[in-house]
């Protein structure tokens, strides 16, 4: 509620529970009334929820997760979307690619809509040099660019909420591969708390 105090988006937000696969309930129950089962049974009904929800969202990027183009993990309370830059962006760029890249962010949105979590938008680079004088001076500038870019698409094009989001650009300071496949580093996060 106190992220939508007007019910604007009252009907995008979904109770967890809603994806749950294997527990039957409407609501989560108050574990102080429950004992030591009440918690355990809180915290397997949101668990349940959060395995309902990331298989949501891995069924919606079913093709780009089978293309390399999308990877989606659970890290603890979590949901990671991790999208390969070449395909979310014009080259060089920050702006959002207006087919590949809008169809990724509004199946994302999709699901970072059905709940009311914290989403973190992080941009990262390699370790290339910007073009000296272009439209990026540094690194830093492009990988921040890019993170403020998607966030204004979910927010302005798919309807969440500015609250909810932050933003962070960490160009080339954390790479996923050093060696290997330097493209793999070229990338945005989408994370979102699930609760």
């Amino acid at each position: 509620r106190s992220l939508d105090p007007d019910n604007s988006f009252k009907n995008k937000v979904v109770a967890m529970t809603s994806f749950c696969q294997i527990h039957d309930v409407q609501q989560v129950p108050d574990p102080y009334y429950g004992g030591a089962d009440g918690f355990d049974l809180v915290l397997d009904i949101v668990e349940d929820g959060c395995r309902g929800l990331i298989e949501q969202l891995k069924n919606e990027l079913a093709r780009e997760i089978v293309l390399g183009i999308a990877e989606v993990e659970r890290k603890g309370d979590q949901m990671l979307v991790r999208l390969a830059d070449q395909e979310v962006y014009e080259e060089g760029d920050a702006h959002v690619s207006k087919y590949r890249g809008m169809s990724l962010l509004r199946k994302i949105s999709q699901v970072i809509n059905k709940n009311s979590g914290r989403v973190v938008i992080e941009g990262f680079t390699t370790d290339e040099i910007t073009s000296a004088g272009g439209k990026y001076p540094s690194n830093w500038d492009l990988s921040i660019a890019r993170a403020s870019n998607v966030a204004t698409i979910l927010s302005d094009q798919f309807g969440i909420a500015q609250e909810r989001m932050s933003i962070r650009g960490y160009a080339d300071t954390r790479p996923l591969e050093n060696n290997f496949d330097e493209s793999k580093n070229r990338r945005v996060e989408i994370t979102m708390d699930v609760n």
